[in-house]
């Protein structure tokens, strides 16, 4: 998603049979075929992919897999409500209209 030498987004698209890796948005509009709204898609695609990656994160450090397992196959309610309120809230800060990063580490499980 960016360039590590100098942290430029980069993205990748499939337009045509013909696949552009890597490209810079400059690179992309440079494509017959690519406009503006396609490289608009792109990004918000890579935005929510970032959002939906700082909510897992965020949950696995609470409740990793296994820990949701284990709560939902043989906890008691009381750690179900409180592993379920918690992912919830998560959720609604990964869902909310413009998730900012000092929300989401004010959720505490």
């Amino acid at each position: 998603m960016f360039n590590h030498e100098d942290n430029t987004p980069r993205y990748s698209v499939t337009v045509n049979g013909t696949s552009h890796v890597n490209k810079t948005e400059t690179e992309l509009l440079a494509v017959k075929g690519i406009g503006q709204a396609t490289v608009d898609d792109l990004k918000a695609k890579a935005a929510l992919e970032v959002i939906n990656k700082q909510a897992y994160t965020h949950i696995d450090k609470s409740y990793p897999q296994w820990k949701q397992a284990n709560i939902t196959r043989i906890g008691t309610a009381e750690q179900k409500t409180a592993m379920d309120t918690f992912i919830d809230a998560v959720r609604d800060w990964a869902n909310s209209d413009d998730p900012i990063q000092t929300d989401l580490t004010a959720i505490k499980a």
